[in-house]
């Protein structure tokens, strides 16, 4: 039987699928990294690329437009944003002082009784976690009455995908030393009074 010689040359069509294939290869990893198949789903397509001027990020988020999921529509996560505006009408900027409350025990509308058996802050977070690739640990120790002064504050919506509301993650230092706490969701923190609302 007679082999197929392996050193003919290639049919012209053939060579560019190949090359358009390992173009699409090498433009992935350029995107997402190598470690791309490691990311959830809420992580893929939703950074902003530099350069997108499509949607101008406003200087002041309000609740209710974060709630809007047509307006909402337009963050990518991670999106930093200058002033926010909470349900409760307090102002947030960078600068601002948060003072820190009790830990959430637990106790819910359905069950009165149950109490978690560690204290430990929900909301409030050791760090500067990558919330998207990450699901950070509450603190455990209590940080009740310390104050933190707000370094950052970036949008993430609530479901995979753009087309959901999105919520306001704040990063605060510590006034009186080196340590950097994350709020995962301003909003909630305030409701189960893991922040003192003190800001005004």
């Amino acid at each position: 039987m007679k082999r197929a010689n392996s050193n003919a040359p290639q049919e012209p069509g053939m060579k560019v699928r190949g090359l358009l294939g390992r173009l699409l290869v090498c433009a992935a990893v350029l995107l997402f990294g190598p470690g791309m198949n490691q990311l959830n789903g809420q992580a893929m397509g939703l950074v902003r690329i530099n350069g997108d001027t499509s949607f101008k990020i406003p200087d002041t988020l309000t609740y209710a437009r974060a709630q809007d999921i047509m307006y909402s529509f337009n963050f990518y996560n991670g999106d930093t944003i200058k002033n926010y505006l909470t349900k409760g009408g307090y102002f947030l900027s960078k600068g601002t002082v948060l003072t820190i409350g009790r830990p959430f025990t637990g106790i819910t509308l359905y069950n009165p009784n149950t109490y978690s058996y560690e204290v430990k802050y929900h909301v409030v977070h050791e760090g500067r976690a990558n919330l998207v690739r990450t699901n950070p640990e509450g603190v455990s120790e209590r940080l009740e009455g310390q104050d933190f002064r707000i370094l950052d504050m970036v949008v993430f919506h609530t479901r995979p995908g753009r087309r959901s509301s999105v919520k306001v993650v704040v990063y605060a230092k510590s006034v009186n030393s080196k340590r950097i706490i994350t709020i995962s969701d301003i909003e909630r923190a305030v409701f189960v009074g893991e922040v003192m609302n003190k800001f005004r």
